[in-house]
């Protein structure tokens, strides 16, 4: 007797999955408890601004059979320094003095990485995608935040340090509906992470997992 799995399907996303993206989101709430090893929250962005990412920035959707799971969308180089994200460099606090090295670098941000409740052990291939084409394309540093407050979201705190990520500042924002949000800011550097992600289990499985062009 055979058994065949179903393996989803990585690819880029277009224009129509905005509102896949604002579906997941709506059924990721805030926890209540004061942390969270799960994740399971989105901060901010409707389907008009998802719609402007996903013609902007790096989108990648996981995709079981036609249903969307899951998504990731990260920042270029031009699209940070363009970006709002960046004028607010100077609002920081940052323990580690890298503002002159990273001006002069290219460097990525890692926006946001949501699946649905049951499908969060697909969001590591994700992730694993999303940063790997960004370092391929001659990013130097990968910059990502994580809430510290009102609620302590450590999710995606172990696969950051797995991949050589340190946390080097911390920063206070105004989310609209949600109120003062203070995170922690991590930098992966892309030699750091090459080091680190060669070691793991997964790395040649999912090298060969291609994304799909659709």
């Amino acid at each position: 007797m055979y058994i065949f799995l179903k393996m989803n399907i990585i690819r880029k996303a277009n224009i129509t999955d905005a509102a896949h993206f604002v579906r997941i989101k709506n059924q990721l709430q805030m926890p209540k408890s004061e942390e969270t090893n799960s994740g399971g929250f989105l901060l901010g962005t409707n389907e008009a601004t998802y719609q402007f990412l996903i013609q902007h920035a790096l989108c990648l959707v996981s995709e079981r059979e036609g249903e969307v799971l899951g998504f990731g969308i990260a920042f270029a180089d031009a699209v940070v320094k363009a970006s709002e994200l960046w004028q607010k460099r100077h609002f920081a606090t940052w323990y580690v003095d890298i503002l002159p090295a990273i001006a002069e670098k290219k460097i990525c941000y890692f926006d946001q990485l949501a699946f649905l409740p049951n499908m969060r052990k697909s969001s590591v291939e994700l992730a694993f995608h999303l940063i790997h084409q960004l370092f391929a394309d001659g990013h130097d540093f990968l910059l990502a935040t994580t809430v510290r407050k009102p609620i302590l979201n450590l999710a995606a705190v172990p696969f950051i340090k797995a991949v050589g990520g340190t946390i080097v500042g911390n920063i206070n924002e105004h989310y609209e509906g949600v109120g003062e949000i203070n995170s922690d800011i991590y930098l992966i550097r892309r030699e750091d992470y090459w080091e680190k992600v060669q070691t793991f289990n997964f790395f040649e499985k999912y090298k060969e997992h291609k994304i799909v062009e659709r």
